[in-house]
């Protein structure tokens, strides 16, 4: 292969390629001591499980290519699983719906507001945010919920297609969408620019804060939707997560997993599909092997510091590679 040819291939692809091939990989070995994991069964499951993470995960890598973070997801999540499950109260299904999504979208937007306008550091934003919605569910509930989803809601969003449940298939379209989106739009294009460098984007003529506003409207409406979601799947509402789950901390780990950069710019959502995958496949294995939830949440840890050190590294490779 000649030098042009070598730097006419996108490290960006290659780079996509590397991960899924770490993945199968991690997949394969994995899979050789625990048989069961090769099972089409196990997969449909694997797919369920990992669809309410993977939807949250959107919103927040669209933030991170921003060089941002959202913390508000997992409270978003609940505050609309427990205002949907109220206003369904068992019989009608989309204005609770439409209330939700708007909602979640409103508090997404206010985050964006408060760090493109009033210059916050995000962190510190989306901290107080949580926090406030946090007061407000336990203000509301205070511990007791009510109201439950209509039975064909549930039996709907339980049920599958194409031998995948409904909640899948959701997560896979919104996902394909956004991929879209961000590849193929201007504002796909402004998204990266401004994460890659904000000033010089904006010298550019990126509007800057209209698109930060937008990334985040989007991760509180991705968040509402996993709120509606995970009413319809259960039937009732909860106040807190169970299985010591996050969607905040989890959200986060699955899009660095992937391969997306903190540093913001470079990564996208089809990564973030193979690190939500990653992120179940190895919780639900060392669940399978009967590890303790104390040496799984330190595996899971280590390994959220060695990917994306791995990843560095062989991206380097590749580039320097491309290159030469």
């Amino acid at each position: 292969m000649t030098r042009q040819a070598r730097i006419s291939i996108s490290p960006n692809y290659v780079n996509f390629a590397i991960i899924l091939a770490l993945a199968g990989l991690l997949w394969a070995v994995i899979g050789l001591i625990v048989p069961q994991l090769f099972s089409a069964q196990y997969a449909a499951n694997l797919m369920q499980d990992a669809a309410l993470l993977g939807i949250v995960a959107i919103g927040q890598t669209l933030v991170i290519l921003t060089r941002g973070i959202d913390l508000t997801v997992a409270a978003i999540v609940i505050l609309v699983n427990i205002l949907a499950g109220e206003l369904m109260a068992g019989e009608t299904v989309l204005l609770p719906a439409l209330i939700g999504l708007a909602i979640g979208t409103l508090v997404g937007a206010l985050n964006g507001i408060g760090i493109a306008m009033f210059k916050i550091p995000p962190i510190i934003m989306t901290l107080a945010a949580m926090i406030i919605l946090e007061g407000v569910v336990f203000l509301h509930t205070q511990g007791v919920v009510r109201g439950s989803a209509p039975d064909t809601l549930v039996a709907w969003v339980n049920a599958k297609s194409l031998g995948m449940s409904h909640m899948a298939l959701i997560w896979l379209g919104a996902s394909a969408l956004m991929i879209l989106c961000l590849r193929l739009t201007v504002w796909g294009r402004q998204v990266q620019a401004v994460g890659a460098n904000a000033e010089a984007a904006a010298m550019a003529g990126v509007p800057v804060a209209r698109t930060l506003i937008s990334v985040y409207a989007i991760s509180g409406f991705m968040a509402a939707l996993a709120g509606i979601l995970l009413v319809s799947y259960l039937g009732n509402p909860v106040v807190r997560f169970t299985g010591q789950s996050s969607y905040m901390l989890d959200s986060i780990a699955a899009v660095v997993i992937g391969g997306t950069l903190l540093t913001g710019g470079h990564g996208g959502v089809e990564r973030t599909v193979i690190g939500v995958l990653i992120f179940k496949f190895l919780f639900s294995a060392l669940v399978i092997l009967q590890v303790g939830i104390e040496v799984r949440m330190m595996l899971t840890g280590v390994v959220i510091i060695i990917v994306p050190i791995l990843y560095a590294r062989l991206f380097r490779m590749v580039e320097n590679s491309l290159t030469q």
